[in-house]
């Protein structure tokens, strides 16, 4: 058991260092936290943080729990699977053929919970999930981005979204 915790310890640290200098990495927050606030800001939504101190079990199932199980399951056991077949290793505008069908399943998963346009709202961000997925050969860059993602999007909305 120590020597799992060991090899993930030595991974997570290589990729995150890789992840940590990749200014695309970089952009991709930014441009999600602009998105965030714009959709917010058009919505009327109240960017309020006081339902966290309300509900903080809902918030870490949200912005902890959930993304970074999806990812586990998504990007790791799902895309990582796709990326054996030839075919889905393909890229086309730079996405390979298994972040797409990863993507669809993504967004069909979503359809389960959320209404319609939530669901599909969640294609674009796992398209970025899955590039940073296969970009740095890991799951860890796709889990990070997630959360981060889910915590813009969940302050900028409050328990709304």
């Amino acid at each position: 058991m120590i020597a799992v915790i060991r090899d993930f310890w030595r991974h997570w640290r290589a990729v995150s260092e890789r992840v940590l200098r990749d200014r695309l990495f970089w952009l991709a927050l930014v441009l999600a936290a602009g998105v965030a606030a714009m959709a917010a800001w058009l919505s009327g939504a109240d960017p309020s943080v006081a339902w966290v101190w309300q509900e903080p079990q809902w918030f870490l199932w949200m912005v902890l729990l959930f993304p970074v199980l999806e990812e586990l399951v998504f990007r790791g056991a799902i895309q990582g699977g796709l990326l054996r077949l030839p075919a889905m290793r393909r890229a086309w505008l730079g996405l390979t053929g298994a972040n797409g069908l990863t993507s669809i399943l993504f967004v069909l998963m979503h359809l389960v919970y959320n209404p319609v346009w939530h669901a599909l709202s969640v294609f674009v961000p796992s398209l970025v999930f899955g590039w940073f997925r296969d970009r740095h050969r890991s799951v860890l860059p796709a889990i990070l981005l997630h959360v981060l993602f889910n915590l813009m999007w969940f302050v900028a909305w409050g328990q709304n979204l």
